[in-house]
Order: C-alpha cells, then structure tokens, then sequence
C-alpha cells in the first residue's frame, strides 16, 4: 500500500511540474518551478447563468434525499433525483421550464453581450479541455490493456521516492519544496548513483520498448509505433489527406422569361421605328 501511495505521489509530482511552463534546467530544479509557476488568469467575472429546470430539481429535493440517505454519495443523489424528475408530472416540469425561461430572457437583456460572448468563449474552452482529457485517458487505457512498458524514473524522483514524507511536512507541495532545496545542496558527486540508475532502466526500458512495438506492427497498431522504429522497418504512414475548401458555386443568372422577351423585342421595335421616321422627315426637308 505504502508504494502504491508513493508512485502515486509521483505521477502527481510529474504532472505537476510538467503543466507548468518550466524550461528543462528547471526541471532539474523543481524548486524554480515551483516559485515561478503562476495560477492567476486574466479573465472577466463570468456572470452565472441561470440554473436548468433539471438541476434546479435536483438541488431542491437533493436535502430532502440526503435526510432519509446519509451515506448517499452525489452520483447516487444524482440517480434517484432523476428517477424522481422522471416520475414528476408534466404540468409540474412545465412550471420549472416557465421560470428558466423568465431567468434566461431576463439575464440576456441585463447583462453585457461582451460579457456573454466571454461566457460563450469560457464554456467552448472547457469543453475543448474535457474532449482532450477524455482522449489523453482514451489512449492511457488502450496502452494499459496493450501492456506498453511504463517509461522509468528521472534522477530527481528517484530522489524523492527514498525521502517519505515527514510531520514538519503538512501538504506534498511542502514535501517537494523540502526535497527539491535537499537535492539541490547535494553535489555532483552525490547526485550520480541516481543519474547512473536511471540510465540504466532507461537502456531496459528501449530494449522492452522496441519488443513491444515489434508486437505492434505484428499486429497492425502502426499509430502506436515511434517513426524511428517504423524507418528501421521500412514501413512509411500515409499522412491525412488535408480537406479541399469547397469553392462556392455561382449561381447561375435566372433566364429571362418570355414576357420580358417580348419586352425587349418590342422596345427594339418601336426604337428602329423611331430613327426611320427621324430620317424621312429630315430627307423631305431637305428635298423641298
């Protein structure tokens, strides 16, 4: 259980420092990291919208569940809520979906359209995020059941796997702290054990590796294969074909009807006329 926890910690120390934009001699130093990683945003105050008629349910009956079940957790709350909204009468979810409406009209008149375009732009950001956490996990769970060797340890959290976490210490960001300014004060010297071992599970680590890929083209997974390997092989992916912007069609100019036909030809008409009787009269004046 104890290892478990410790290779826990430092899947969440990895990550950790990896999500903040940390140069590579930084990481080498976490404590760097650490003091100049910033959490602040520049973003508006985002109004709240009102809430759904299906989770306003829920948060008015969800005490009223929690009374008869304590020991509920919120996804059970959350089934036997909408068992409840299933259960509800129409007229009933009809007065809950009048009233968001009521709050939805007057919360797009009163506030700043700016401010909801944020919000528009916030909620397409999360959802982005969301889709891209789903397939990161998506892709963890396929390398999981297809056993890919896990990559080993750097120097650092070699290090701090042998340092369990003490009293003094109240949280891991205190614990990281207190390790990062032990690893720094030790020397070179001091520092090379680790460095040599992780090399060497670095060396174990390629050669299990490129059995794996072996079994992956084998079986057909080239998306999984490094290029490297798949250019020893000889094997070249065809690269996705870039979508051609479909040009816009012209529309073709409506044909002229036979009444405006008729129109036309009939001014043609009259105006040939008109220059023929134009050019008799100036030929009698000039005859008499």
């Amino acid at each position: 259980m104890a290892a478990f926890r410790s290779v826990r910690f430092l899947a969440s120390v990895n990550s950790y420092f990896r999500a903040s934009n940390c140069s590579f001699l930084q990481r080498i130093s976490p404590l760097n990291c650490v003091q100049e990683r910033s959490f602040v945003k520049d973003r508006p105050e985002i109004p709240k919208a009102p809430t759904t008629p299906f989770v306003k349910f829920i948060t008015e009956n969800r005490n009223d569940i929690l009374n008869n079940n304590p020991k509920l957790k919120t996804v059970e709350v959350t089934k036997i809520a909408s068992g409840m909204w299933k259960n509800l009468d129409e007229s009933d979810k009809q007065k809950y979906r009048n009233q968001y409406k009521e709050e939805l009209r007057s919360f797009q008149e009163n506030t700043d359209p700016e401010l909801l375009k944020a919000r528009t732009d916030l909620i397409r950001e999360k959802r982005n995020k969301l889709k891209k956490r789903r397939a990161r996990l998506a892709h963890r769970e396929e390398l999981r059941e297809l056993k890919k060797p896990k990559s080993p340890m750097k120097p650092f959290f070699m290090f701090v796997e042998n340092r369990p976490k003490s009293d003094s210490t109240s949280n891991h960001l205190d614990h990281i702290r207190a390790v990062a300014a032990e690893w720094n004060s030790l020397s070179p010297e001091q520092k090379q054990p680790y460095f040599d071992k992780s090399a060497q599970l670095r060396r174990e680590y390629e050669e299990l590796l490129l059995d794996w890929e072996d079994r992956m083209v084998q079986d057909g997974n080239l998306k999984l294969v490094r290029k490297s390997t798949l250019d020893k092989v000889g094997i070249r992916l065809d690269k996705p074909k870039a979508r051609k912007k479909k040009a816009a069609k012209r529309k073709p100019a409506k044909k002229a009807t036979s009444a405006a036909k008729k129109k036309k030809t009939s001014a043609k008409k009259t105006k040939s006329a008109a220059k023929t009787t134009a050019k008799k009269s100036t030929a009698d004046n000039e005859s008499s």
